[in-house]
């Protein structure tokens, strides 16, 4: 982390974990089959503006939980593929 103070430390970080769920936000609602439908309430719960106003914890709780949720879809998709080679489709 750059940043001479603890202050100018903390800032990077709340701006970078902004960054984050921003991109992981706008990311889902350009194509909303990036999760499961069962969860999608993460993105829908409560708009942007709303979420970006949450405690830095609750932000980086969030970012972790949707980013559980896009390995679900990866993971699904790698054994849905790996079912289709054994099977000679």
């Amino acid at each position: 982390m750059h940043g001479a103070t603890a202050e100018e430390q903390a800032q990077l970080i709340t701006a970078g974990v902004h960054k984050k769920v921003k991109d992981y936000y706008n990311k889902f609602h350009g194509n909303n089959k990036i999760v499961l439908g069962l969860h999608q309430y993460l993105f829908t719960s409560r708009p942007l503006n709303q979420l970006l106003k949450s405690a830095i914890d609750t932000l980086s709780a969030w970012a972790r939980s949707v980013e559980e949720a896009f390995q679900v879809v990866l993971r699904r998709s790698n054994k849905s593929a790996r079912s289709r080679a054994l099977d000679g489709n």
